[in-house]
């Protein structure tokens, strides 16, 4: 009698642990997929134009940043500090 309750409780403990496994594999399924799709390649919040650069593709690359945000502001900056 003893081992069938011995048998018991260790199947239900066994049992028990795959289903807290199985959830616990779901979860970090899902946050391993919430954050993938967090750090996928998004349009960038800002552009680097080299000093050096010619004025009509500095042009060309304020275009191209302004069609994806429209509310934007220019910095410039000396790098050389």
């Amino acid at each position: 009698m003893k081992d069938i309750l011995l048998l018991i409780a260790v199947i239900s403990f066994f049992i028990f642990g795959y289903h807290i496994m199985n959830k616990i594999d779901f979860f970090i399924a899902e946050n391993r997929e919430k954050r993938y799709k967090e750090t996928q390649i998004k349009n960038p919040s800002s552009v680097k134009i080299p000093g050096d650069m010619p004025l009509i593709e500095i042009d060309k690359e304020i275009d191209k940043f302004r069609q994806t945000h429209p509310n934007f502001e220019i910095i410039l900056r000396d790098e050389s500090d």
